[in-house]
């Protein structure tokens, strides 16, 4: 007895254990980025692979989501490993004032750029785009600035880089979802008109599946509770009205990316249906799907399944230039997890 209750004990302080050695072969890393917690709560990790086999991570952490003394912190990674994780930005309001930080979001601007945007502000209150800049690989970041007034920058998950060279940022704002385009040195911005909800799903959070030939589809977390899509046939510039695709998730955030073979990874918290869509339900298990349309998935893989008490969620993936998917995911509120996968086993 003694010996099980310790096995459930290592199970919950450091992520669930596959039952068999089959379910394991497709996970060839998984580590926490910081070795112990330094702060009470950390949420909201975005990736970005800043050269061959360096990666970037950003997170938002402080004593509580919400609370003022929250900021972005990030670490990078290399053959080596983690780097310590280090203070990036400080969120500030209009005039200048401390206010909570929230949901960064890094991309690969050139081959000697990194940005990240974050959201600064007050729940339920209009939110606060910042910008900043890296010519080091994450080392070190300017300071940040404004994006252009109107604009609410990726509020979530990373942008797309299309064809035609844009950058196209999925972005919420209140009651719905849009998309915002930028030049390819993100000094221009527009904002297009939110997507039509017919079905009343409530989406935000979206992630972007390119399908080539300007064919973008939208995927979006949903107030509903139920996964959501849309589509673009002109690179963003319009979309045809959200509709749900019938698979239950928990009101956490979703993120996707297409794979060298061509299918599509979804990385997401499935649930039964709620009683009441206001019910966010467990975040846990967090499963990665595979689909080869966008709309069919097949779950293959849990990537965390023990019941702890904040779960599993806002999870971020990336095919790295080794053709691997590339995780970081929310671990409890207390741990920013880092995964790789072989898609090739999955």
């Amino acid at each position: 007895m003694r010996r099980r209750l310790l096995w459930i004990w290592l199970s919950a302080a450091c992520g669930s254990i596959p039952a068999t050695g089959a379910a394991t072969r497709p996970k060839l890393v998984e580590e926490f980025i910081e070795p112990a917690p330094r702060q009470p709560e950390v949420h909201a990790s975005t990736l970005v692979e800043a050269s061959p086999g360096r990666f970037v991570a950003a997170w938002f952490a402080g004593s509580k989501e919400g609370n003022v003394d929250v900021s972005i912190w990030s670490a990078r990674r290399d053959a080596s490993g983690w780097s310590a994780a280090h203070e990036v930005a400080r969120a500030r309001g209009p005039a200048g004032e401390p206010v909570p930080a929230y949901n960064p979001v890094l991309m690969a601007v050139d081959d000697s750029h990194l940005a990240l945007v974050h959201s600064a502000g007050w729940e339920g209150e209009s939110w606060l785009p910042w910008i900043q800049w890296s010519s080091d690989r994450g080392a070190t970041w300017s300071e940040p600035t404004r994006l252009p007034e109107g604009m609410r920058g990726p509020d979530r998950n990373r942008p797309l880089r299309v064809a035609n060279g844009a950058w196209l940022h999925p972005s919420t704002a209140r009651g719905g979802v849009h998309l915002e385009i930028s030049n390819a040195s993100l000094t221009q911005w527009r904002r297009r008109p939110q997507l039509a909800d017919p079905a009343g799903l409530r989406a935000l959070q979206p992630t972007l599946i390119d399908h080539g030939g300007g064919r973008v589809q939208m995927l979006c977390r949903t107030y509903a509770r139920e996964l959501a899509t849309a589509w673009s046939a002109d690179n963003g510039e319009t979309w045809t009205p959200l509709t749900g695709i019938g698979i239950t998730i928990a009101n956490s955030a979703i993120d996707a990316a297409r794979l060298p073979d061509g299918r599509i990874l979804l990385v997401y918290t499935p649930t039964g249906k709620p009683a009441r869509a206001s019910d966010w339900g467990p975040r846990y298990p967090l499963t990665v799907a595979v689909s080869t349309d966008g709309l069919h998935w097949r779950n293959v893989i849990d990537l965390e399944t023990a019941p702890i008490r904040e779960g599993y969620a806002y999870p971020c993936v990336l095919v790295g230039s080794d053709e691997r998917a590339h995780l970081t995911y929310t671990w409890g509120r207390k741990r920013i997890r880092y995964v790789v996968l072989d898609p090739s086993l999955i």
